[in-house]
C-alpha cells in the first residue's frame, strides 16, 4: 500500500496515534514528502501520538502539525531530511515527550515555555535554545 493512502485512511479515521514510516528501499534510505497540501482540512483534534520515520516535513508543516492537533501528548521525529529549525513553544501545547533522531540538517532546536517532561535527542551538534518563563 502507498505510504499517502495509508495516511489518508488514518487521517479520516481520526486516530488518536498515528505511526508513518516508510521501509528501506533496496538502494538504501528514502523519505517520502509530507506536505500541507497532503494535510489540508483535516483537523486532528483526537490525535496523541505521532510518529514520524523517514516522512519529511517542512517547518510549514511542523507548524501545521502544532496548530491541528491541539491533544498531541508525544511527537517523534525519526530521520527528516528537510527540518533545519524545529520549535516548540507555549504552555497551551499539551505536548509532553518530544523525541528527534537527526542525522541530517536540523541545525537548531527551541523549546519556550512549554510542557516537556520528556526530550530525546540524538544526532549531529545543534544550537538548543532551552527558555522556561516564570510565573
Amino acid at each position: 500500500m502507498c505510504p499517502l493512502a495509508a495516511l489518508y485512511g488514518s487521517l479520516s479515521k481520526r486516530v488518536s496515534y498515528l505511526d508513518e514510516r516508510t521501509d528501506v528501499s533496496d538502494s538504501g534510505n528514502w523519505n517520502y514528502p509530507l506536505t500541507v497540501e497532503i494535510l489540508h482540512g483535516y483537523r486532528l483534534n483526537s490525535l496523541t501520538s505521532l510518529y514520524l520515520c523517514h516522512v519529511d516535513m517542512t517547518e510549514e508543516v511542523h507548524y501545521y502539525f502544532l496548530s491541528v492537533c491541539p491533544s498531541l501528548e508525544e511527537l517523534s521525529v525519526i530521520d527528516n531530511k528537510c527540518l533545519v529549525n524545529f520549535s516548540v513553544s507555549g504552555p497551551s501545547l499539551k505536548l509532553g515527550h518530544l523525541e528527534i533522531q537527526d542525522k541530517w540538517n536540523l541545525e537548531k532546536l527551541d523549546v519556550c515555555d512549554s510542557n516537556l517532561v520528556s526530550f530525546k535527542y540524538s544526532g549531529q551538534k545543534l544550537l538548543l535554545v532551552w527558555v522556561m518563563l516564570a510565573l
